[in-house]
C-alpha cells in the first residue's frame, strides 16, 4: 500500500463526503495548504490483546525502549510515544509526523533482538515506519487501515489529532523481523491494533 491508489482506498473509510472535500481541498491548493511544522504531542499504539498473545507464543515480546513508556489494560499493551516534528497536515492527508521513542522487539526463544528507532508516519502513503538501529535504511512496519478517524483544535495552541482502529503488518516489515530475529511469527496483515497521535501544528 505504497501508491497513491491506496492511499484513497484508505481515505473511502473516512466516506465520500470526506474523502471528495480532501480531494478537492488538495486539487486546488496543491500538496498543503500552507507550510505546516508539527512541534510536539503524543502517539500510542495500541497492540490488541490477541496478537500481543499470539507473538508471545512465538517468544516475541515488545517493549518500550528509550523515551518511550508502556502500559497495559485487559490485554492490549499501548506503546506511548512523544511527537518530535514533522510536517503533517491532516485537513488532505500530507507530510509526515515524527516520533521520539523507540520499541525494541525481542526473540525470547534464540536471544536475537532488533531496536526501531525513527518511527514515523506519513500521510502521503499511510505508512508508519522506522530505521532500526545498525539498518542502513527505513523499514515499513505497519499499514493505516480500520476505521480512520481526524479532529482539529484551534487551542491555543493549535493541534490536529489522527487516529485509525487497525494497523495492519507490512510486508517489508513482516520480512525485515522475521529475518532479523529468526521467526516465523510476524505474518504480512496481520492487525496489530489502533494507533492515534495528537500534534501541536504551527502554520507559516
Amino acid at each position: 500500500m505504497r501508491i497513491t491508489m491506496g492511499r484513497w482506498s484508505r481515505l473511502a473509510a473516512l466516506g465520500a463526503g470526506v474523502a471528495t472535500a480532501i480531494a478537492v481541498a488538495t486539487t486546488a491548493a496543491g500538496p498543503a495548504l500552507a507550510d505546516t511544522a508539527d512541534t510536539g504531542g503524543t502517539a500510542t499504539i495500541t497492540m490488541g490483546g490477541a496478537y500481543a498473545t499470539s507473538l508471545a507464543k512465538a517468544g516475541i515480546v515488545v517493549f518500550a525502549s528509550g523515551t518511550a513508556t508502556s502500559s497495559w489494560n485487559n490485554g492490549a499493551v499501548s506503546y506511548n510515544l512523544s511527537v518530535t516534528n514533522g510536517t503533517g497536515e491532516v485537513s488532505n492527508f500530507f507530510g509526515f509526523v515524527n516520533f521520539g521513542g523507540k520499541l525494541r522487539v525481542v526473540n525470547g526463544q534464540n536471544g536475537k533482538a532488533v531496536v526501531l528507532a525513527g518511527l514515523s508516519l506519513s500521510f502521503d502513503t499511510g505508512i508508519v515506519s522506522a530505521k532500526p538501529v545498525g539498518a542502513t535504511s527505513r523499514v515499513s512496519l505497519a499499514d493505516i487501515g480500520g476505521s480512520l478517524s481526524t479532529s482539529t483544535s484551534a487551542g491555543p495552541p493549535p493541534t490536529e489529532t489522527f487516529s485509525c482502529d487497525a494497523l495492519t503488518l507490512d510486508s517489508a516489515g513482516a520480512s525485515y523481523l522475521d529475518s532479523k530475529l529468526g521467526t516465523k511469527a510476524f505474518k504480512a496483515g496481520a492487525v496489530l491494533g489502533g494507533f492515534t497521535t495528537t500534534f501541536t501544528v504551527t502554520i507559516t
